[in-house]
């Protein structure tokens, strides 16, 4: 079996008790791309875990995620039995390894599994006080966006993540969408699970400042449109 475990918002401290049962279970845990307070807490939890960013993406950037990846993870759970990979949990179901890992765990008959923490959205809810992203959200990958061409529509709130991976050709395109469908004066939030520090983990900028927002969304964070009724 291969599970990916989500970490919390990027902090750990939203680690669940299946999540802590799960790294004490297995002999061999990968991880990357994470924080290092967060891969130094991994690694009291998971001594012999193993970074990833060290052992596949020595030539890539260490948020990069690549099949080479998956199939490490999946030949560690065919060899032990049971392997897990931890990724930052915003949301764990949106990391861009997890669908590939299960992928590659399909195709060689691996169990598969998703062992996840509370998402950054429910941490973003709990800073504004209130969940903003009820009754309706669409939860994207901005290439996704520009890809498929998503209708996009003022009265549902938006979550988008990997906005980071949008190619530059394409982040006028993204922003020039938003604007038309919320209006450039509409605020919107960045939630950046990593953030060294809480005051820094959330900012709040008009639609109209794609040069902030586009350059805030780092590899960990999310863009937050929540909707607009009128």
């Amino acid at each position: 079996m291969l599970s990916v475990i989500g970490l919390g918002f990027g902090s750990g401290d939203q680690l669940t008790l299946q999540g802590a049962r799960t790294l004490s279970e297995c002999r061999w845990v990968g991880h990357f791309g994470l924080p290092p307070v967060l891969s130094q807490r991994l690694h009291r939890l998971a001594p012999t875990a193993i970074n990833l960013d060290q052992a596949v993406f020595r030539d890539a950037g260490p948020f990069g995620v690549t099949a080479k990846a998956a199939q490490l993870a999946v030949s560690a759970a065919r060899a032990h039995e049971r392997a897990a990979v931890a990724v930052l949990g915003n949301p764990s179901f949106g990391n861009p390894f997890t669908p590939v890992a299960a992928a590659v765990a399909a195709q060689q008959n691996v169990t598969f599994e998703v062992v996840a923490a509370p998402s950054a959205l429910d941490n973003y809810a709990g800073l504004l006080g209130n969940d903003l992203l009820r009754p309706a959200t669409l939860i994207a990958d901005a290439r996704d966006v520009l890809d498929h061409g998503y209708q996009l529509d003022h009265r549902v709130s938006l979550a988008l993540w990997n906005t980071a991976y949008v190619p530059p050709g394409g982040r006028l395109a993204l922003a020039t969408r938003l604007i038309h469908t919320w209006g450039a004066d509409w605020t919107v939030h960045v939630y950046r699970a990593g953030a060294a520090a809480p005051r820094d983990s959330l900012l709040a900028m008009p639609l109209a400042r794609d040069d902030l927002w586009l350059r805030a969304n780092i590899e960990d964070a999310m863009l937050l449109v929540p909707a607009r009724r009128h």
